[in-house]
């Protein structure tokens, strides 16, 4: 027996320029039966699924000037944790962190943070567009031997 499905009708997602790829196959068997009459009887199956699917997603990462320390395309004020004045905490000028402010921990883990590649869907957020891609193979093998040692064995 066999379960198949494919792409060819699955609509479009509103963020793809094309359907995902999918390819998903399930099929498998089961046998049982006696092995001594009324004493031993058996029962085995096996299912396997093979799936290959892909997705389109949408993420926000950090734009260009926001690498840099320029957040003044935001809507909130960014504190200077380093000034105080009356009791408040300042904020930056223009909303523009100084580069030697930075932390340099921050600054260095942005390299494995990848650039925007995509218009924003408004102000600075979905601002990067990737596929996902995946592969699954299961494999699930079941076995099973009963055995009636007298008739009040059940």
């Amino acid at each position: 027996m066999e379960f198949a499905r494919n792409n060819a009708l699955d609509a479009r997602s509103y963020f793809a320029s094309t359907t995902p790829p999918l390819n998903l196959h399930q099929f498998g068997g089961s046998i049982g039966g006696p092995v001594i009459r009324d004493k031993t009887h058996f029962f085995a199956s096996r299912e396997e699924t093979r799936e290959v699917s892909g997705s389109a997603n949408v993420y926000t990462v950090p734009t260009l000037a926001q690498r840099d320390g320029d957040v003044s395309a935001g809507k909130s004020l960014v504190y200077d944790p380093a000034t105080l004045a009356n009791g408040k905490k300042q904020a930056y000028p223009g909303n523009i962190i100084l580069r030697s402010q930075l932390d340099p921990v921050a600054v260095a883990a942005l390299a494995f943070i990848p650039l925007p590649n995509r218009a924003p869907r408004s102000g600075s957020s979905n601002n990067f567009g990737a596929n996902r891609h995946s592969i699954l193979r299961r494999d699930i093998l079941v076995g099973k031997l009963d055995h009636s040692l007298t008739s009040k064995d059940h």
